[in-house]
């Protein structure tokens, strides 16, 4: 069902982006905080810690960055993009903190609508293929899902050449719980990070994010400004050579 609506999602934006009354292109960044499962140490693993201790993750600083495409309808937008990203968490493990980290390429495609001044509430759907994902002292294979197709929302606000947006996305793919066996001997001078067996709980990859963009150009003068102007001649450009 994620995939047939992908489809049609796209067939729509490629379809519309030929009549629309403004097209777009620009790039943007931002950061993002991600959302993932707790780890629960058994305490039969390790003699001087208590049973059953749960270590829940930090909330790390990730980036994301890209390009953008978007039309407009008088009041109607589809925006379309791509981007990499990465996410990143901590665990606070007694010995040593233990980072995980997350590698994505999305393609988020979104429908919004004007609905005061410059803000646009919007919905849409991110397809995603994560190329790495580690988690320190873990022994053995991380496993993961490598391809997702997760619901996003959001606020996009558009002062003409610049903007921002603030964005949600939920996964729907749940990452399976594991038993996971953890590095607890000093290597290399480290310290072991004070686990051993470990349960890594379920979880629903969540992220949420806030980007700045950037238009390079647009078919709207009134949106546009002088920036790069002269790209394009006709009436609904900026061009310093229009009569």
């Amino acid at each position: 069902m994620n995939k047939l609506l992908f489809l049609l999602l796209s067939g729509f934006f490629i379809v519309t982006t030929s009549h629309s009354q403004e097209f777009t292109v620009g790039v943007k960044g931002g950061v993002n905080y991600s959302y993932i499962g707790d780890i629960n140490s058994r305490g039969s693993s390790l003699s001087n810690r208590p049973p059953d201790e749960v270590f829940t993750p930090n909330n790390e600083i990730g980036t994301q960055f890209g390009g953008l495409v978007m039309v407009r309808f008088n009041k109607l937008m589809l925006r379309g993009e791509i981007l990499f990203s990465k996410h990143k968490n901590s665990y606070d493990f007694p010995s040593r903190t233990s980072y995980w980290e997350s590698s994505r390429t999305e393609i988020p495609l979104m429908v919004g609508y004007e609905v005061y001044g410059p803000i646009s509430p919007y919905i849409g759907i991110n397809a995603n293929t994560t190329s790495d994902m580690s988690l320190d002292g873990l022994e053995g294979e991380l496993m993961f899902d490598k391809r997702d197709l997760n619901p996003i929302f959001g606020i996009l606000v558009d002062f003409g050449r610049f903007g921002i947006d603030l964005r949600y996305e939920m996964s729907t793919t749940e990452e399976a719980e594991f038993l996971g066996d953890f590095v607890n001997n000093s290597t290399q001078g480290q310290p072991g990070y004070g686990v051993n067996l470990a349960d890594v709980y379920a979880y629903k990859l969540g992220v949420l994010s806030i980007s700045a963009h950037i238009n390079i150009f647009t078919t709207d003068k009134d949106r546009m400004g002088s920036f790069f102007g002269g790209l394009f001649k006709g009436d609904k450009c900026y061009c310093p050579y229009d009569n």
